[in-house]
């Protein structure tokens, strides 16, 4: 994947979670649907591009508990080991609702 359809994605998701909290598997299939069809560069590219994220407080990351979000209260490197083992634990790609949902930070939506 190139540095622009990298930004393109980065730039797309946001733009999603400003409208509507966004699930993992939706990012996981954009960066699929990129040309990373590779399972093992496919987490990396999806966990490099949450850390980024995450780190300048673009997004936020939870979970939906009794139809509720709910802000996961974490540090970033934290986030993203908990969405890798929850991934690794699946044996295989997100589906809709699995391990985390974004939504865009306050201020940006």
């Amino acid at each position: 994947m190139t540095m622009s359809s990298q930004f393109s994605i980065t730039e797309q998701i946001i733009a999603e979670c400003r409208d509507d909290y966004v699930g993992l598997w939706s990012i996981v299939r954009r960066i699929r649907n990129a040309g990373m069809s590779e399972n093992v560069k496919a987490i990396e590219t999806t966990l490099a591009l949450l850390t980024e994220l995450l780190t300048q407080r673009r997004i936020i990351v939870g979970q939906f508990v009794d139809h509720e979000f709910r802000e996961w209260k974490m540090n970033p490197e934290e986030v993203v080991v908990k969405i890798q083992r929850e991934w690794t634990e699946l044996g295989r790609d997100p589906n809709i609702g699995e391990i985390a949902w974004f939504v865009a930070a306050r201020g940006l939506q």
